[in-house]
Parts: C-alpha cells; sequence; structure tokens
C-alpha cells in the first residue's frame, strides 16, 4: 500500500478563525494518526528563508561525528541540540523496551522568554544555548 504524504495548509489556524482552527487541527491529527508524517505550508515562512535552513542543514549533517557531537546538551536539560545515530528511541516515552532509533537529530528554537532565565546555570547545559 503506498501512502501519501499529507500538505496541509496552515494559513486558516494562523487567521485567528475559530472554524479554521478546527478544521487544520482535525487534519493535522489525522495525518499524524494515520500516516505519522505530514508538510505544511501556510506558514508565512518566506521561501528563501526555509531554503537556507535546508542548505545549512545538510551541511551539518554532512560534517564528522564528532564536529557535531559538539552540539550535543549536556546537564539534566536534554532536548536542545545534536543526537547521534541511534542514541534516542521513541519506546522509551511509551516505557517499552526495544532498539534506538536509526536516526539522528538536530534540535533548535528561539529562547522562550521563561527559559532564558535558565540559560546560565550549569545544569541547563547547551540546551539554551542560542
Amino acid at each position: 500500500m503506498t501512502e501519501k504524504i499529507p500538505a496541509i495548509d496552515i494559513a486558516p489556524f494562523l487567521s485567528g478563525d475559530a472554524a479554521g482552527k478546527i478544521r487544520v487541527a482535525d487534519a493535522v491529527k489525522r495525518a499524524c494518526e494515520e500516516i505519522g508524517f505530514l508538510v505544511i505550508s501556510g506558514h508565512g515562512v518566506p521561501r528563501e528563508t526555509t531554503e537556507a535552513m535546508f542548505e545549512r542543514g545538510f551541511a551539518f549533517f554532512e560534517q564528522p561525528v564528532e564536529e557535531k557531537g559538539r552540539w550535543h546538551p549536556t546537564g539534566d536539560a536534554k532536548q536542545r541540540g545534536y543526537h547521534g545515530m541511534a542514541t534516542r528511541g521513541l519506546s522509551a516515552t511509551l516505557g517499552k523496551d526495544a532498539p534506538k532509533d536509526l536516526r539522528e537529530s538536530l534540535f533548535l528554537g528561539p529562547l522562550d522568554a521563561h527559559r532564558a532565565e535558565y540559560a546560565h546555570i550549569p545544569e541547563a547545559g547547551t540546551a539554551y544555548a542560542p
């Protein structure tokens, strides 16, 4: 069976219209439950920005493991940063013992105001690095 990855326009959600928010939320829920993956449009991010992001992302992952490893988060706050191949697994969040996922990942994002106050403490490690 061949599944088609759903493309969801999130502009109605961002417009503030209550009915649009519900339609988009339902479409995202359905895509996550049935396919496990989706593509979004209507987010308002300029094409040049997304293209630059992809270029930089590919360049990051093409580096040697040792170089990428410099961005591995430390301390108790272990979300943001680089996670190497087979170092994390969804099964652990479900309370199941299974092999780690065969993927590497880089978690990035802006510093939220409520998180910035923790950036200076040693336990935060690189998880709050800009």
